[in-house]
């Protein structure tokens, strides 16, 4: 998308935050216990820009979700895509989570991160069941903080999070074990004037 600098404006406040990568996809032969490996969190830049500093229009992108991972060949899932505000900050989107054969934990993916602001944070890795998980790599703190999510609030606490990866112990083929997707990144532009 594009955005348009205002009349009047002083300055902006630039939050950016890459999408959540999809989790591997777990094996579904009968037999083993497997899980896929769990996305990775989407990385958190932040920046005050005055508005000279900013052009008259400027490309935003918001990162796309990373897609879990589904074929009969349990493969990986895709990375996040990166949020940006013109070429001034960005964040990177979490990795995505292994696919997981027969036996085993696919590791999780790594966390995204954020280039180019006053502040920059990276996402959580995903976290394997065997490293306490099955959890998704989390968006960073900063990031909840600055928006003010609180446990239990749904506005942006999900936001830029890494898919889950599903895990199964033996039991008969399961078509349904591909991994979830991540959540999709966010840009947020405050002006004031």
């Amino acid at each position: 998308g594009t955005w348009t600098k205002p009349a009047g404006l002083a300055d902006v406040k630039i939050r950016v935050l890459g999408g959540g990568g999809g989790a591997g996809m777990a094996e579904t032969s009968p037999g083993g216990s497997q899980q896929g490996g769990p996305g990775g969190g989407g990385g958190y830049a932040e920046e005050h820009l005055d508005a000279p500093a900013v052009g008259a229009t400027e490309t935003v992108t918001v990162g796309a979700p990373g897609t879990g991972g589904y074929s009969p060949t349990w493969p990986p899932g895709a990375a996040g895509g990166t949020s940006s505000f013109g070429a001034f900050v960005s964040a990177s989107g979490g990795g995505g989570g292994t696919g997981a054969p027969s036996g085993t934990i696919g590791p999780g993916g790594a966390g995204g991160i954020g280039t180019g602001g006053q502040f920059n944070y990276g996402g959580q890795a995903g976290r394997r069941s065997d490293e306490g998980g099955p959890y998704s790599g989390y968006s960073p703190v900063a990031f909840k903080v600055a928006v003010g999510a609180v446990p239990g609030d749904n506005a942006g606490t999900n936001s830029g999070n890494g898919g889950i990866g599903r895990g199964k112990t033996p039991a008969p083929p399961n078509p349904t074990h591909r991994g979830f997707s991540g959540s999709a990144g966010i840009v947020i532009v405050e002006e004031f004037s």
